[in-house]
């Protein structure tokens, strides 16, 4: 094998590498989404940390396949040539599509999918916040009078008024 293909078959082996970590970082997702249902705040701690590691795996992973990739420009001009890209045209996979090509497709689909569910954590975890907020100001609504051993700005209103009965005496 010459030394091309094997760098070639180097970078497909980390492609699919990657492919298999966004795939475990989206079931991490859906994880963590059972877990907000569930209101499992320990199970919700170990998937934080899972999903951390994973992505700080995937960025390493990143780090070594960017510089063997084709530059933007130069893929740019290839697809022109050869007729469809990645994007909307050719959703379905080109069997002459080269295989780091079509592994790279896949992990785009992937990445929509992680930012979908993402984002639909996201926003529960919003909304259970919100809930959260309001249930505090039924059970406490909020103190009409500053307190006064609070912060400075309200030991400045309160002393405002004159100097103080203590400053204010004489001897």
């Amino acid at each position: 094998m010459s030394r091309e293909t094997l760098k070639g078959q180097q970078v497909l082996d980390w492609l699919k590498t990657e492919k298999q970590g966004y795939e475990a970082l989206l079931a991490l997702l859906d994880q963590e989404w059972e877990c907000l249902k569930q209101r499992d705040i320990s199970g919700l701690i170990s998937l934080t940390r899972a999903k951390e590691n994973r992505i700080l795996e995937l960025h390493e992973l990143a780090q070594k396949i960017k510089p063997c990739l084709p530059s933007e420009k130069a893929a740019g001009k290839r697809t022109e040539l050869g007729g469809t890209s990645g994007g909307v045209q050719g959703q379905e996979s080109d069997p002459w599509e080269a295989p780091p090509a079509r592994v790279q497709k896949s992990i785009r689909k992937i990445k929509m999918e992680i930012q979908a569910r993402n984002e639909r954590n996201r926003r529960y975890i919003e909304e259970s916040l919100r809930v959260i907020e309001e249930f505090f100001f039924l059970l406490a609504p909020p103190a009409e009078k500053p307190p006064a051993y609070g912060p400075f700005e309200n030991r400045r209103a309160m002393n405002s008024a004159g100097p103080s009965s203590f400053v204010s005496r004489s001897l």
